[in-house]
């Protein structure tokens, strides 16, 4: 009883982070410009190389969570 009621609770919580990768994924492949704020909270915008690296860390979260 208690084994099925943890893996129920991992299979939720990989539904929602495959949801969550999705999300994120379609948002770095649409092309719009990406803002961030640093640690001085000073406004600076995402370089391509830091968009692949989310873009292939987000493609990874999808091949594990959503299968």
């Amino acid at each position: 009883q208690k084994k099925q009621e943890q893996e129920k609770k991992v299979a939720l919580q990989r539904k929602d982070n495959c949801n969550r990768a999705k999300s994120a994924r379609n948002t770095m492949q649409s092309g719009q410009v990406l803002s961030h704020t640093n640690d001085k909270g000073e406004r600076g915008f995402m370089s391509e190389a830091t968009r692949q690296q989310e873009l292939a860390r987000f493609n990874q979260t999808i091949a594990t969570d959503c299968s």
